[in-house]
């Protein structure tokens, strides 16, 4: 959570200075998910990962 919160901090001061912060934002955003999602790919495909569908969905809509 610590180096979440500084990474944020990082991520808003950098920010700051930009001319259209919602589509930084969300192109930053576009730019992750894809990373992301393959992070989470290699992860359950290489651990005994055990995920209930109620769990996967909650943590989506979060």
């Amino acid at each position: 959570m610590g180096i979440s919160g500084i990474a944020w901090g990082y991520y808003s001061i950098r920010g700051r200075g930009a001319s259209a912060p919602i589509a930084s934002t969300a192109g930053n955003f576009a730019r992750t998910v894809p990373m992301a999602a393959v992070a989470f790919t290699l992860f359950a495909v290489l651990s005994s990962f055990d995920a209930q569908p109620a769990g996967l969905l909650l943590a989506v809509v979060s």
